[in-house]
């Protein structure tokens, strides 16, 4: 994804603005992966709008902080089963998504340990308590895996047991 910035009325530029039949100032474009043909952004100009739309288009989970949301990196089929109480490590196993091999882990080792799920929550929670320390790659794979973590956690207690295994 890139985001650019034209200043339309400079000479380097008044070209596109014309091919682009730019009219006022400013004026939002949106480029689908490799079309010329633009789709112009009416929606509000806040911060938070212009996030949602960029959302929205481009499929990221962003924050208008720019820091990933709590439904970053989840797969909702994974959390599907997970919310009826039903076994993830087989599916996750089959899901094409980058992060289901994530929920394989977490229910495998949550088969073996009954606590695992709040003891690594609690460490990972930790590890981003301390965030202005971390690369945002890592910030972000924290985030995610926090993110997962809190899905089996809440089927967890939906269940109303702490040793199930079935997660």
């Amino acid at each position: 994804m890139l985001i650019a910035k034209v200043d339309a009325e400079s000479p380097d530029s008044s070209k596109t603005a014309a091919a682009q039949e730019i009219k006022g100032y400013p004026t939002i474009k949106w480029f689908k992966a490799g079309s010329a043909e633009p789709e112009t952004y009416s929606g509000g100009r806040t911060v938070e709008a212009l996030v949602d739309y960029v959302n929205s288009k481009a499929g990221t989970f962003r924050g208008a902080d720019g820091r990933l949301t709590a439904e970053a990196g989840l797969v909702a089929a994974l959390d599907a089963l997970l919310a009826k109480g039903e076994s993830v490590a087989e599916a996750a196993k089959a899901e094409a998504h980058e992060r289901a091999a994530y929920y394989a882990r977490v229910a495998e080792k949550l088969a073996k340990n009954p606590g695992y799920v709040d003891k690594e929550l609690a460490r990972v929670q930790g590890i981003l308590g301390k965030g202005a320390a971390l690369a945002a790659e890592k910030l972000d794979d924290l985030t995610v895996r926090r993110n997962i973590l809190q899905k089996f956690k809440a089927a967890k207690q939906a269940d109303g047991k702490s040793d199930k295994s079935e997660l």
